[in-house]
């Protein structure tokens, strides 16, 4: 009995040890399992005003490379000290490496303060500053500063047959 009970623990023991080696070795052989396939292709995407060659610039990896992961670290924090990006991600599908990145804006926004007085230049135009409701006008332009991107400056003339 006595004897039974310590090879159920010892059984047990390595048992538990077994399954924690494997615990261990299966992310340490998929690290060199990633590490040792090689990039097929290199593919940006979000880009919006910025080329997708000006971001690979920045990549310290290439196609041909194998999947390194200190060298897409070094990659990744290349392209976030561009400043150019409010975020990066690098993935892998297959062989391929995708680079994903979201563009700061140029203009976050722009506030007019103090606009009471015209220039002296326009002193003389024909500038509405308030409503006027029925004017005869043959040509309106209107300034919109949106915000998020979008800016526009619209130009609405009358036409006559």
């Amino acid at each position: 009995m006595f004897w039974g009970r310590r090879i159920q623990w010892v059984c047990a023991l390595l048992v538990l040890c077994l399954a924690m080696g494997a615990a261990v070795a299966r992310p340490a052989l998929a690290a060199a399992d990633q590490s040792s396939a090689v990039i097929d292709e290199i593919r940006i995407e979000g880009t919006q005003r910025i080329e997708p060659e000006t971001v690979r610039s920045y990549m310290r990896i290439n196609p041909g490379d194998p999947f390194d992961p200190i060298r897409l670290d070094k990659s990744l924090k290349n392209i976030f000290s561009t400043g150019l990006f409010a975020d990066v991600t690098l993935r892998r599908e297959g062989n391929a490496l995708i680079v994903t990145v979201v563009e700061n804006p140029i203009i976050n926004r722009i506030a007019f303060e103090g606009n009471d007085e015209l220039d002296d230049e326009a002193k003389d135009m024909p500038i509405a500053r308030k409503r006027i409701d029925d004017a005869d006008l043959n040509l309106v332009i209107s300034n919109s500063f949106g915000f998020g991107g979008t800016n526009a400056t619209l130009a609405l003339r009358k036409f006559t047959d």
